[in-house]
């Protein structure tokens, strides 16, 4: 089948050389003819991309610089409800009137008032903090007259330990904290450290442990006692004094030196004769109460008290630096002397790792995607046309490093995959050029030299608008707000920098090399080139060649079958894009993935002591301890740990860090591990017991959060407790609880202020004095041997049995008498709650729940919004479904409108390109169908249809379109030249097949290794790899079916006037 073309006469060689000529006294021409400049450009591109990569910091993920803040209240005695009343709702109110506030949540607790503000993601953070303190500051006078100042504190959302060591041994409690507080001293040194908290073992303690009945007879206070011992304990100058012509400084020596001094303290006089305090208490050199305790165990029943240290990183430091210097630090000290032997330093959480891992992971598989490409290039091109379109890579790469390195960004797994992504993208325009360079030498018979001009001459605008056209669709997800915004922003700004570094290598870098490297092979005839491609893949292509042009001859001239197969492809892709929608392809935000550790939280209801933690926490090991994978645990006890909002210390939680045997060491993934490891764990009665995973993407609500808000708190704990029981009823929820936290009730002493008056007093002092009892008091400290030693006021633990022990602690008077506290105040045994939660000023309780790996949010939504149909509201009080539905909703729809602003830009691009408005259209109509093979890619795979994977179809959009324009354009100077209209259309596809099929096989084969290497990345690996499958036909047969439906009349009307 022969088609019309004139691309041999010799006009058309006349005029290639006259377009030579002017191009070779062009802006190209002259980095052509001055190469050696290229050659020093290429060489400083190198050291500057090489410098980038050494120095830039690393991470795992990106550090997103949310502005969080906390205001915390403390109101000492005050029950939740005082709290909410007399400090949160005042702070409330002048917060909302915040500028760039997002949204804010509260809680109110026992004597302390938590409100935690979320500014947009687009705020100045160091002005939104200073305008909530001025804020804070204004609402001070409002709040109640006995709460301390609040104190605002800026968050960090990545606010969780890097790296943990455990220090275990046969050695005593006392001995391990020892050894502790020096490897915390030698790592706080670390510049990159911001805290280094110890969890577990004991801290030395003077304990004065009062005699209740005694301190009744002499009528004395704790704060006496505590007053008594803190005068006594100083140190203090007294100014100077001169004698025998010389000046002496004066100084009142009276500091503690050891613990038989405190018995010496005088803490009153009863009838002339002083009263020491080894009179009325006990003083003990022991250890402060055990709040926390920590516990290493290893895989075949081993385990040992241990002491834990975590270490936290400051804003913006270099993870893998600190982790290594932490490193250097334990193996001097295991290596020195300082420790006996025996005691064993482990590391048993090493975030640094994770990142080493991905970018190995990541490196390895752009090395693996730059050796694929280049191999298929050499199939394809012959070995010196792909090793210098493959030399594009290693330069845009480094062009791109030394930019953001320019930009103040770091190496994380965002940049490394990004720069994965671009691969196939960058690679795409030297491909053109080369195909085109190749096309005049072998068809023409031009120099490498002359080739490479004419190349330049006829592609540079297709290539520029492609390239500009790919920017734009990744260009608008700058404009998704929010946290999400912030995490995928990272996206677009890299591949952008790595496409216009790749246009610039394409223009300039690959034709210098063409011209000069070329011609050591192939002469000026361009007969070696073909010597050096694959006969049989060329054979394949002519086949394949002649079996196109029969199809495009029976289709293109007959509008029926056009508009048939129009028709097919229109009703295939809405067909397509309803299965997320039916649930048939799950929608989600981030997928799981496979991760060395994972995290068990034991929570017992409030009040719970230590020893009935562990009790549950000891149930929950032995399971642990049956699975097969495990290398190790560390159980802490006394504190809780999640990766939404990070640790928390109380008697009532516990957690275990379970550390899995490496990835290539076992069969199954973590996730699988923990859903086998859940419901066992959820059997153990006495609290609940929850597995945290870290999960990809960025910190994000719970999947399912459902508030309901209301003002009485019995009604919200009713609705609540019926909706935690529908929710723990459908099938694919984890972890559901609600955030009224019941305490085991409260002693409550209403204080009578008339008589409290009487004796001048108020309720501060009150609640003071009650406090000190309870708790203790510290009053001050004692150094010895370097080390400062606290002095605690308190009870002995026998004094204090019931209600009625309390109530006759005395409560010291301005008048310096006391009074039983008996005498001015009642006391009732009520139920509580321990905490009242707020959602943007209103009380609301929330009920939440996590969603397993074959889970579906949507499904889960739906079936519990028809079960609550059954169950009405109360008056007053509504209900609004939140968390990660909320966040998919808002992040798909802002996604969903970036895209469209990314096709408005692509189009005015290709308006400039083509100067026409149908052109244009048929691309951006073509882009709907490219869809179709990534949503079915993503329905075989059985993968959800996640941000990832809307990356990855932004990214094929990109591709379709700079396929398209080539194609376009050929097809248009093909019809200037004055070729038939079908000819013109079949001719540019035969031309433009290999290059397409080079594009889509190089694309893929950039992808197809991080799809295999990174389970967060599949989905859009997956939705590339079938979506180009499916686009490369589609840019081969609609664009020509589409071309030759829209244009033909203008084509005809162009003939007439001719």
């Amino acid at each position: 089948m022969q088609i019309n073309d004139d691309r041999q006469t010799p006009e058309y060689n006349e005029m290639l050389d006259k377009v030579y000529e002017k191009e070779r006294k062009g802006f190209f021409g002259f980095f052509i003819e001055k190469y050696r400049l290229v050659y020093l450009l290429v060489g400083i591109i190198f050291l500057a991309g090489l410098f980038a990569i050494f120095t830039m910091p690393k991470e795992s993920e990106p550090e997103i610089a949310i502005p969080y803040a906390m205001v915390n209240t403390m109101y000492p005695g005050a029950n939740p409800e005082d709290v909410e009343q007399f400090v949160t709702d005042k702070i409330e109110e002048k917060i909302e009137n915040l500028d760039e506030l997002k949204t804010y949540t509260s809680s109110s607790n026992v004597g302390l008032s938590s409100i935690f503000v979320e500014f947009s993601a687009e705020a100045d953070i160091d002005k939104s903090i200073q305008e909530l303190k001025d804020v804070v500051d204004s609402a001070k006078s409002s709040i109640a007259d006995e709460a301390e100042d609040p104190v605002v504190t800026e968050l960090n959302i990545a606010d969780y330990p890097i790296l943990t060591y455990s220090l275990f041994g046969d050695f005593s409690d006392s001995q391990l904290k020892n050894y502790a507080d020096i490897v915390q001293s030698k790592l706080e040194g670390i510049s990159g450290v911001s805290r280094v908290p110890i969890l577990g073992g004991v801290e030395r303690e003077f304990q004065v442990l009062l005699d209740q009945k005694k301190i009744a007879s002499y009528k004395l206070s704790v704060s006496q006692i505590v007053s008594a011992i803190s005068s006594s304990n100083i140190n203090i100058p007294s100014g100077s004094i001169e004698i025998d012509d010389y000046q002496y400084n004066v100084r009142v020596k009276g500091q503690f030196e050891k613990i038989t001094d405190l018995g010496d303290v005088v803490v009153t006089n009863y009838k002339n004769t002083p009263i020491f305090l080894r009179d009325v208490a006990e003083v003990a050199d022991t250890y402060k109460d055990v709040k926390t305790q920590s516990l290493i165990g290893f895989a075949g029943g081993f385990s040992q008290n241990a002491i834990s240290l975590q270490i936290y990183i400051k804003t913006g430091g270099n993870i893998i630096e600190t982790v290594n210097d932490a490193e250097e630090i334990v193996s001097s000290l295991n290596n020195s002397n300082q420790f006996p032997t025996g005691l064993e330093i482990l590391k048993t959480n090493d975030n640094a790792q994770f990142i080493l891992d991905d970018i190995r992971t990541l490196g390895k598989s752009g090395l693996q995607t730059m050796i694929l490409i280049v191999l298929f290039l050499f199939a394809v091109l012959g070995i010196r046309g792909a090793m210098i379109t493959g030399f594009s890579v290693p330069i845009a790469f480094f062009v791109a490093f030394a930019v953001l390195n320019g930009m103040g960004m770091t190496i994380n797994g965002i940049v490394l995959f990004s720069l994965v992504l671009s691969l196939g993208l960058m690679v795409d325009n030297s491909i053109i050029v080369m195909e085109g360079i190749t096309e005049y030498i072998t068809t023409h018979n031009k120099s490498p030299k002359q080739a490479s001009l004419l190349a330049i001459w006829n592609y540079r605008w297709p290539i520029i608008s492609g390239t500009m056209t790919t920017v734009c669709a990744f260009a608008p997800m700058l404009l998704v707000s929010g946290i999400m915004g912030e995490y995928i922003g990272i996206i677009p700004k890299t591949v952008s920098v790595t496409l216009i570094a790749s246009l610039f290598t394409a223009l300039i870098i690959i034709p210098t090399l063409a011209a000069r490297k070329y011609k050591k092979i192939n002469g000026n005839n361009g007969e070696t080139t073909k010597k050096h491609r694959s006969v049989k893949i060329n054979q394949y292509l002519e086949k394949l060649k002649v079996k196109y042009i029969a199809f495009l001859k029976n289709i293109l001239p007959h509008k029926k079958k056009r508009r048939r197969m129009i028709g097919l492809a229109f009703g295939l892709f809405l067909i397509v894009s309803l299965l997320p929608i039916v649930g048939l392809v799950k929608v989600e935000m981030f997928p799981s993935f496979d991760i060395d550790y994972f995290v068990v939280n034991v929570k017992l209801p409030d009040g719970a002591v230590l020893d009935s933690t562990l009790a549950v926490a000891n149930e929950a090991e032995k399971l642990i301890l049956e699975i097969p994978e495990l290398e190790n645990y560390v159980l802490n006890a006394g504190a809780g740990f999640s990766f939404q909002g990070g640790s928390a210390s109380s008697e009532n939680l516990a957690n275990f860090t379970v550390n899995l045997s490496a990835t290539d060491d076992r069969d199954r993934k973590s996730y699988e591990i923990t859903e086998e490891l859940r419901p066992k764990l959820e059997s153990i009665p006495g609290g609940d017991i929850t597995i945290e995973e870290l999960s990809g993407g960025p910190p994000t609500g719970q999947p399912v959060d459902v508030r309901i808000y209301g003002k009485d708190l019995a009604v919200l704990a009713e609705v609540s407790d019926q909706y935690k029981n529908i929710l723990e009823n459908i099938n694919g929820t984890l972890n559901v609880d609600d955030t009224l936290e019941e305490s085991t009730g409260e002693v409550v002493y209403y204080i009578d202020r008339d008589k409290a008056k009487l004796y001048g007093l108020d309720s501060a002092t009150i609640a003071l004095s009650i406090r000190q009892s309870v708790y203790g008091a510290q009053s001050s400290t004692v150094s010895v041997d370097g080390d400062d030693i606290d002095i605690t006021v308190k009870y002995r633990s026998d004094n204090l049995q019931n209600v009625d022990d309390l109530s006759n602690i005395m409560i010291p008077t301005f008048s310096g008498q006391n009074v039983l506290l008996s005498e001015v105040a009642t006391v009732s045994f009520e139920p509580s709650v321990r905490s009242i939660s707020h959602y943007e000023g209103e009380r609301v309780v929330r009920v939440t729940s996590a969603v397993s790996k074959t889970g579906n949010v949507r499904e889960i939504i739906t079936e519990f919004n028809s079960k609550i149909e059954q169950i009405a509201l109360p008056e007053g009080y509504t209900m609004e479904i939140g968390g990660e539905t909320e966040d998919i909703q808002k992040s798909y729809t802002e996604m969903f409108l970036s895209m469209i602003l990314a096709v408005l830009l692509i189009f005015i691009i290709l308006v400039l390109q083509f100067n026409s408005y149908k052109q244009p259209f048929i691309i951006i109509f073509a882009l709907p169908l490219a869809i179709i093979g990534a949503i079915v890619g993503l329905l075989i795979m059985r993968l959800p249809f996640s941000i990832p994977a809307f990356i990855g179809i932004v990214a094929l959009s990109g591709i379709v379109v700079n396929d398209a324009i080539v194609l376009i354009d050929r097809i248009n100077k093909n019809l200037a030249r004055g070729v038939r209209f079908i000819d013109g259309i079949i001719e540019a596809g035969i031309a433009r097949m290999k290059p397409i099929f080079l594009t889509s096989a190089t694309t893929i084969a950039g992808i197809f290794p991080l799809t295999f290497t990174n389970e967060m990345w599949r989905g859009l690996g997956f939705s590339v790899i079938f979506g180009l499958l499916f686009a490369t036909v589609l840019t081969l047969v609609f664009v020509p079916i589409l071309y030759a439906g829209f244009c033909r009349k203008d084509y005809d009307k162009s003939k007439i006037k001719d």
